[in-house]
């Protein structure tokens, strides 16, 4: 099991039911300690699993992160634009939040047009996960 991945995806659907990942834990009776001890490297039960899955309105496959990539892709760039849209509607911009927390931002990106223009961008962990699903579903071109 990707820890990593699995801990992201409970907050990802977490966020989009609108609970905190501990309260989803509690309620869906997957344990309130269920996190945590992921997080520690401990393998949860299937049992847990699937009251959490269950719970959030997803498969266990979708949970584990076996979904095929094109739906976690997807599902990853909805979220983050509807949260754009909510933001610009309701006139909170929000400054992405730096990785390492001093300001720098290690997360940036820039992409270059062909006719010498780009744009930089600081990204969210979650932007970037985003970002990276959805380049890895377009085709590669040989011919630019």
């Amino acid at each position: 099991m990707n820890v990593e991945f699995f801990v992201e995806n409970v907050k990802f659907h977490c966020r989009a039911k609108g609970v905190s990942p501990s309260r989803a834990c509690i309620e869906s009776g997957a344990g309130k300690t269920l996190m945590d001890n992921v997080k520690r490297g401990r393998v949860p039960s299937i049992d847990s699993v699937q009251l959490l899955a269950q719970y959030l309105g997803v498969t266990v496959s979708e949970l584990l992160g076996e979904a095929p990539p094109e739906e976690r892709a997807h599902a990853a760039l909805t979220e983050h634009l509807a949260q754009d849209v909510k933001s610009r509607l309701s006139g909170e911009q929000k400054e992405p939040i730096p990785v390492d927390g001093d300001g720098q931002g290690r997360n940036i990106i820039k992409i270059a047009g062909r006719d010498g223009s780009f744009i930089e961008r600081r990204l969210t962990d979650e932007q970037v996960t985003a970002l990276k699903l959805m380049l890895a579903q377009l085709p590669e071109v040989d011919d630019l």
